[in-house]
């Protein structure tokens, strides 16, 4: 739907097969969202448009591809920590990148945030820069 703001032509498609629930179609449907429940085989990057070889033989072409590689959390070490978990799998941290448990910090795509690489890097400066005061103030030493 974030697209959709960009281009009034958007077609969803994924290697595998595509999972998305009978209200999120209605949905997308209304938005003019095309969802293609066939599997992509191959991007073809050769010509003017980019060419989507799909499961079966069809084709569909296009301007541009957006691709949302999507992730599964790996969330063990924070479930064995016993860390506190929001939305689903994410740890929950506050505003400094602190968890629910003294002296553990996390940033990036395991905190709900916006899974964006420049988004983690701001996380690991804020987290790293907490850590380093929080380790001055136990000390006793002022903050830097």
């Amino acid at each position: 739907m974030f697209l959709r703001t960009y281009s009034d032509d958007i077609t969803i498609f994924a290697t595998d097969a595509i999972k998305i629930d009978a209200d999120d179609r209605v949905l997308l449907g209304r938005l003019g969202i095309k969802i293609e429940d066939h599997s992509l085989e191959q991007l073809d990057f050769s010509a003017e448009q980019v060419t989507a070889h799909l499961e079966g033989g069809s084709k569909l072409r296009f301007d541009t591809v957006y691709p949302a590689l999507g992730s599964d959390a790996n969330d063990m070490l924070a479930q064995a920590l016993d860390l506190k978990m929001g939305d689903g799998c994410c740890i929950s941290v506050d505003q400094k990148q602190r968890t629910s448990r003294d002296g553990i910090y996390a940033a990036g795509d395991i905190v709900h945030a916006l899974d964006q690489i420049s988004v983690a890097m701001g996380h690991a400066a804020i987290a790293a820069t907490t850590l380093h005061n929080d380790l001055r103030e136990k000390d006793g030493l002022a903050k830097s």
